[in-house]
């Protein structure tokens, strides 16, 4: 009997690393993860040692409008490339949907999965639960899913590379590595985009003779569709990058270009550590680039703020949006618990509670004291003899509501009106009764 375990004749055996690594790789990730983020944590502690909160609040109060005012503007740019990145998923397995109900679901998508991250999962949620009610099917979504998780990590690996590669005088400086060093590791970043790329041109026409043969319609890109998804991913990258760039001090000696590289840098390295939306992995690797130049309070204030405008603000309303989709999708049922029959159940009753704390209200409040400046604006206007008639007058007023809410409670027409000109006679006596 053949062992299980021997590969068959002329088949090729995966090396042992390999196969420890396939069946390990929750784990490796995970224990990476725990690393990057001790490493991160460790290093963020020595930066901020010697930074107060009342330095950082009081960056925060100097920051000027026209910056605020500047950053909304780019978040609003990057939120409309991401939603550029849906619309060529969506050209892309040729389901073209409205733009406005697409806009409304990736929105929410990348609002939610920015700041909540493993954007695949939280982000992928809404958009099974959008775009499902838009028609379209549980597998052209996973597809659209795998398109816009494949574009944003091929772009923003091909896009640091380049910038990296370009700016390396000015990033070697913010690293601490050397220029070649640096410019080795960007060849290697380009290299692993560019060949990610690659690997699709040169496996597509196979692809394409498979999917006919089976019948079935193409599954990777055509060049004209990586191109207009790389022109978009570069647009979002640079759009998101300003939002931070204008919000730090103009003491801030760093280009727009290289910092855009220092942002993807540490934007890459947020995705790698799986915490929810980079948090304390971004902020440090900003620290480490433009601590060295520009007070670390100073930075630290420009990140809360970015954090807010491009985090927090757009999670506040992809939440109402989702809200309010929820509510209008399930109208009918609302119409129903809310219609004729349940507020005549519940209205009667709540309105001879009402009247029962109102009538307690006008009874305590003619015994209880009256303030001594009140006295003293009416003493002018009105005599005495009317203050303390218009007490008494209330107190009655509140014993005739006390037995008036038992025939509101039984939808009496009678209890409704006797009710309402006692209301109205309450409200009249409050300024004769001390301004009470």
């Amino acid at each position: 009997m053949d062992n299980p375990s021997t590969p068959a004749p002329g088949t090729r055996s995966s090396p042992a690393p390999l196969n420890w690594l396939r069946h390990h790789r929750t784990l490796v990730a995970g224990l990476l993860s725990l690393i990057v983020i001790a490493a991160i944590a460790f290093a963020a502690r020595r930066m901020t040692r010697d930074v107060s909160y009342d330095a950082v609040v009081a960056a925060l109060d100097h920051t000027p409008g026209w910056s605020l005012a500047a950053a909304i503007g780019f978040t609003a740019l990057s939120f409309a490339c991401l939603v550029c990145y849906d619309l060529n998923a969506l050209r892309f397995i040729r389901r073209p949907l409205p733009l406005v109900p697409v806009a409304m679901v990736a929105f929410a998508a990348y609002a939610v999965g920015n700041t909540a991250g493993f954007g695949p999962l939280s982000g992928g949620a809404i958009r099974y639960r959008g775009y499902g009610r838009l028609g379209l099917s549980g597998e052209e979504i996973a597809r659209v899913i795998a398109f816009v998780t494949a574009a944003f990590g091929i772009g923003l690996t091909i896009w640091t590379a380049i910038a990296t590669l370009i700016f390396s005088g000015e990033v070697h400086k913010l690293t601490g590595w050397s220029a070649p060093v640096v410019a080795t590791a960007a060849l290697g970043l380009l290299a692993l985009g560019l060949g990610a790329l690659c690997w699709i041109a040169v496996r597509r026409p196979a692809a394409i003779a498979d999917f006919k043969a089976s019948g079935k319609r193409t599954s990777l890109p055509r060049p004209r569709t990586v191109l207009i998804q790389l022109t978009v991913t570069a647009g979002d990258i640079a759009a998101a990058a300003s939002v931070l760039y204008v919000l730090l001090p103009p003491e801030t000696q760093l280009h727009w270009p290289a910092f855009v590289a220092l942002y993807c840098i540490a934007i890459g390295l947020g995705v790698l550590s799986h915490v929810p939306a980079g948090l304390g992995v971004f902020e440090a690797v900003i620290l480490a680039g433009i601590g060295p130049t520009v007070p670390a309070e100073q930075v630290l204030g420009a990140l809360v703020l970015y954090r807010l405008v491009y985090h927090v603000a757009p999670l506040f309303l992809a939440v109402i949006g989702l809200v309010a989709g929820e509510i209008a999708s399930h109208r009918a049922l609302l119409a129903a618990l809310i219609g004729p029959r349940l507020g005549a159940a519940i209205l009667p009753p709540l309105l001879a509670l009402i009247a029962v704390v109102c009538a307690a209200m006008l009874v305590f409040s003619s015994v209880l004291p009256t303030p001594e400046e009140n006295l003293a604006i009416l003493q002018d206007w009105l005599p005495l003899g009317v203050v303390e008639a218009a007490h008494f007058t209330s107190s009655l007023l509140g014993l005739v509501l006390f037995v008036t809410a038992r025939g509101l409670a039984h939808r009496l027409d009678g209890a409704w009106w006797l009710a309402l000109a006692t209301a109205i006679a309450a409200m009249i006596l409050c300024f004769p009764k001390a301004i009470a």
